[in-house]
């Protein structure tokens, strides 16, 4: 049964749960090392270890507590990141290639130079990673990542005003549809239901369970109903407040009444 905590990867900003078997002292806060890729990588541990009996992704395995002297070399590549990225981006500009730089961050032993990046097409850059390679004197590794893992990494405030959930606490980006802004009744302009990141923000599936619930709990639109005022047809639901409007037509003229769903139960019907 694998001791398992949830890091975050100094290099790059991803979070994921890491395996800690064998190691001890690690808690959350911890800064922690973890080989990959024949280099090593620093990560910051956001939770308490727990045992899991069933893991259904990858886990990263953590080697070692940090030392004094991993700390210092990480700070010290990364006060150097932003001078790294300014150099890879005019690279970039000389090679012409379409692609937007997000972070270039080096390995704390030195061994690897990560360049991550968003492109809408396949980029081609052999040439880049060889004139790279030549000037940093390290091997180069070009990641492409997705709008919403970008996001999570850049960070930035959402429309709520507060730090973005990707950033904060989301790990894995989100499975959003449009069909959740649509049961919940949103306007489906894309300025007010798309992110920073201009895809459908993660938030819409926050309570996405519960508006289904009531949904599926509820009579269908155009539906017909019996109920004691007699047989209508639904014209609204809200899912928010639980009730259904129905209309009525009697003597040849319409009423809409609304019910609950306690009501519809049979209480007061």
């Amino acid at each position: 049964m694998p001791n398992v905590v949830k890091i975050e990867l100094e290099n790059g900003g991803r979070q994921c749960l890491a395996d800690i078997s064998g190691v001890t002292g690690v808690k959350k806060g911890s800064r922690v090392i973890i080989d990959a890729d024949n280099c090593i990588e620093m990560a910051k541990v956001l939770s308490n270890p727990v045992d899991m009996q069933t893991i259904t992704v990858e886990l990263r395995k953590i080697s070692r507590l940090a030392t004094e002297a991993d700390c210092a070399k990480a700070e010290e590549y990364a006060a150097k990141s932003a001078e790294y990225k300014q150099k890879v981006k005019q690279k970039v500009g000389q090679y012409n290639l379409d692609m937007k730089l997000i972070s270039v961050t080096m390995s704390i032993d030195g061994k690897r130079l990560l360049v991550v990046y968003t492109a809408t097409e396949r980029v081609d850059f052999r040439a880049l990673v060889k004139d790279l390679a030549g000037m940093f004197h390290t091997r180069v590794e070009m990641r492409q990542i997705g709008e919403r893992e970008a996001a999570s990494i850049m960070g930035g405030c959402g429309p709520c005003g507060q730090e973005l959930c990707c950033r904060r606490f989301l790990g894995d980006s989100s499975q959003v549809s449009i069909k959740m802004a649509k049961l919940q009744n949103m306007s489906l302009n894309p300025s007010k239901i798309n992110g920073v990141c201009d895809k459908l923000m993660c938030c819409l599936q926050y309570e996405y369970d519960d508006y289904r619930k009531v949904h599926d709990a509820l009579p269908a639109l155009d539906s017909e109903i019996i109920t004691g005022f007699g047989r209508g047809i639904v014209v609204h639901q809200d899912l928010f407040r639980e009730t259904v409007a129905i209309k009525f037509v009697k003597d040849d003229e319409e009423c809409i009444k609304e019910y609950s769903l306690k009501e519809l139960a049979g209480e007061d019907i």
